[in-house]
């Protein structure tokens, strides 16, 4: 077991002065190739840190302006909206007057038509008394006026006689027929 011992020993020694060695030939190389990695490792950290930092404020500006955009075009949307609502109850209102203008003017026209109408009738039906009136007249004056048959039947003979040349004949024919005497 002693053996084992300074075997071990011999061995941790022998790496040490190989460490040793190392240190020597290569120690100032190792010590300048380290501090350069160091500076590159930290250019990276502070190139990654800008470039995360640069990100970040351009995630922020861009969802900044993305709010700022749905702000500005929800408030776009409600002035369109409420424009439409008004435009759409500026039309209702007119329609609504529209239509109560063409009922009133229907209204009138209807009523106008309506007494124009009924005059017409009036001015019609007294019209057609006064012709019934004037036609009742006219047949009472000839119903008046006309001749019996026996006059004109007498009428008649004096006629053809007056035309054969028997003017006498006929005058005491037209007299018997009349029912007055004989003139001669």
């Amino acid at each position: 077991m002693a053996d084992d011992a300074k075997g071990t020993d011999a061995d941790a020694e022998s790496g040490d002065s190989i460490d040793k060695v190392r240190e020597i030939l290569f120690g100032a190389q190792q010590r300048q190739a380290d501090q350069r990695f160091g500076k590159v490792e930290q250019y990276i950290d502070r190139e990654t840190k800008a470039v995360d930092d640069r990100l970040q404020e351009a995630k922020r500006s861009l969802e900044r302006r993305i709010e700022e955009m749905e702000t500005k075009l929800s408030n776009q949307l409600t002035k369109l909206s409420e424009r439409m609502d008004d435009s759409l109850a500026s039309f209702r209102k007119e329609a609504d007057q529209n239509q109560k203008q063409l009922s009133d003017s229907l209204s009138t026209a209807q009523r106008t038509l309506r007494e124009e109408i009924e005059a017409q009738s009036r001015q019609t039906q007294t019209k057609l008394a006064e012709l019934k009136a004037d036609l009742d007249a006219a047949a009472s004056e000839l119903d008046g006026d006309k001749t019996s048959r026996d006059e004109l039947g007498g009428y008649l003979m004096e006629l053809g006689m007056r035309l054969s040349g028997d003017v006498g004949a006929a005058s005491s024919k037209a007299g018997k027929s009349n029912g007055q005497p004989d003139k001669k």
